[in-house]
């Protein structure tokens, strides 16, 4: 499977349709990139139908799919641990327990000084998550999922995000405008993406570059 496709339709909902049966995929699973038209056009090509073209490239391909043994994962934990006992010295209440949920390794930080790691809106937490991939990239070349929480704020941030989705869903459809939101992180857009893929109302699609990507939510 490609990981990347060009598609082209009548109208942008078209092209990214298209673009999802090439590559037998669901709508969360993309990224999609309009393609803007920067040819001279000819005289006579403004009577032929208007073509939207779209760039869809997958998230995740299924063929890089990676099973952690049990080993892995003992390497991982051992190199975190390590890591972490020192980055917890800096802090006075601040503690963490790793466990194995879902071939997923998850770090899970406690006490008073962990709500410190959250940031604005997450951003120091995905940024150590960042960090703790590529210490174990360097140490054992790990290819181990990292899951980083503080409490439960993942799970409020992503029900806050589904809740925003379905506002500006309405929105948009009444007022039949399109809306841009601020820059997100791949793993934000994606619960939108997830949330709206099966909007009858709009359609959803990312624009520019990280880390100042933004979300695009549409009229379909």
């Amino acid at each position: 499977m490609s990981k990347t496709v060009i598609a082209e339709g009548k109208t942008l909902s078209e092209a990214i349709d298209n673009g999802l049966k090439a590559l037998n995929c669901k709508r969360s699973d993309v990224e999609v990139k309009e393609i803007k038209d920067t040819d001279k056009k000819m005289f006579y090509s403004i009577l032929a139908p208007r073509k939207v073209k779209v760039q869809l490239k997958l998230l995740n391909e299924k063929n890089d799919e990676y099973n952690v043994t049990e080993e892995d994962f003992n390497k991982a934990s051992d190199v975190l641990n390590k890591f972490l006992l020192k980055f917890k010295s800096h802090f006075k209440d601040l503690d963490y327990k790793i466990e194995v949920k879902e071939d997923v390794l998850h770090i899970d930080f406690e006490g008073e000084d962990s709500l410190s790691l959250i940031g604005y809106r997450g951003e120091t937490l995905n940024a150590l998550q960042v960090i703790l991939i590529a210490v174990l990239k360097k140490e054992i070349d790990s290819r181990v999922k990292l899951y980083l929480n503080v409490g439960d704020y993942r799970e409020k941030r992503n029900d806050i995000l589904k809740e925003l989705a379905k506002k500006i869903e309405l929105e948009v459809f009444k007022n039949h405008k399109k809306k841009i939101l601020e820059p997100m992180s791949a793993y934000e857009r994606k619960i939108i993406h997830a949330e709206l893929q099966n909007s009858d109302k709009v359609i959803t699609f990312s624009i520019g570059e990280e880390p100042h990507r933004r979300l695009v939510i549409d009229l379909k």
